[in-house]
């Protein structure tokens, strides 16, 4: 269970698909996925910021 609370800033890649965006979870060339989709995973609520703009999208379709 991933119960910090604790709010991370990171930059991701994306893609927009009409009105979603779509996040690249990269984690290098380490294994596994980035604790940062891990936490977004377990709690999808998020903040994006993007050009001056400030959404809080909801986290879904999450999948290998």
């Amino acid at each position: 269970m991933r119960t910090s609370g604790h709010e991370r800033n990171v930059i991701i890649g994306y893609v927009q698909d009409g009105p979603d965006l779509v996040a690249l979870a990269m984690n290098g060339w380490d294994e596994g996925h980035p604790s940062w989709w891990l936490n977004l995973e377990a709690h999808p609520e998020a903040v994006v910021r993007l050009a001056g703009q400030r959404t809080r999208p909801r986290g879904r379709g999450f999948g290998a």
